[in-house]
């Protein structure tokens, strides 16, 4: 058997062994010592190969425990994060003050958008004034 090999390999060699050894086979390599012998060590090897196979699997499990507890959980106050945590009182009140928060903020938004859209088009005529208002007030001259 090679170093590393699994649990099945050992059975299988073991059965191999055991049809060549036992005494009841028949064979000419019958030995009843022998087979005792070889019995022993299956036992040997196949719970040294268990303990490694098992010694591997925790170390797994204990990665991915490790894992899991850097991993994001949800907070057990998830009910109160919902309408972006507006209002207070029960659900059905919370809702409902949230709607209204929601109508008052989309109104101020529009507000807000009309109010740019007159700046900008004022703006734009006024600078033009401002602008030829300046050029009036200066006076050229041809003075050296």
């Amino acid at each position: 058997l090679d170093e590393g090999c699994s649990a099945d390999d050992v059975r299988e060699s073991f059965h191999k062994l055991a049809k060549q050894y036992h005494p009841d086979s028949g064979s000419d390599t019958a030995d009843s010592a022998t087979f005792v012998r070889i019995e022993e060590a299956y036992r040997k090897v196949l719970s040294h190969v268990l303990e490694q196979t098992n010694a591997r699997q925790n170390k797994v499990e204990e990665a991915e425990e490790e894992e899991d507890k850097f991993k994001y959980k949800t907070p057990q106050h998830r009910h109160y994060l919902s309408f972006e945590g507006i209002g207070f009182g029960t659900p059905s009140q919370r809702e409902k003050q949230y709607r209204q928060f929601r109508a008052d903020r989309a109104t101020e938004q529009v507000m807000e958008y009309q109010k740019q859209k007159l700046q900008s088009q004022y703006f734009v005529d006024s600078l033009i004034v401002k602008d030829v208002r300046q050029s009036k007030e200066q006076k050229i001259t041809q003075a050296i």
